[in-house]
């Protein structure tokens, strides 16, 4: 499942042609739906 995302997310990347910034943000979405509190937890520990 998450690969299927990911892979989703790379076509729509290429099809919308969308700055790195937006790429990574829209990654960070992605992970932060996959990981929850948990990984949001971990950003804060390590900022």
């Amino acid at each position: 499942m998450v690969r299927r995302n990911y892979d989703a997310f790379q076509k729509d990347r290429r099809r919308r042609n969308i700055t790195m910034l937006e790429g990574f943000t829209q990654l960070f979405n992605n992970l932060y739906l996959f990981g929850g509190d948990l990984f949001h937890l971990g950003i804060e520990l390590a900022a």
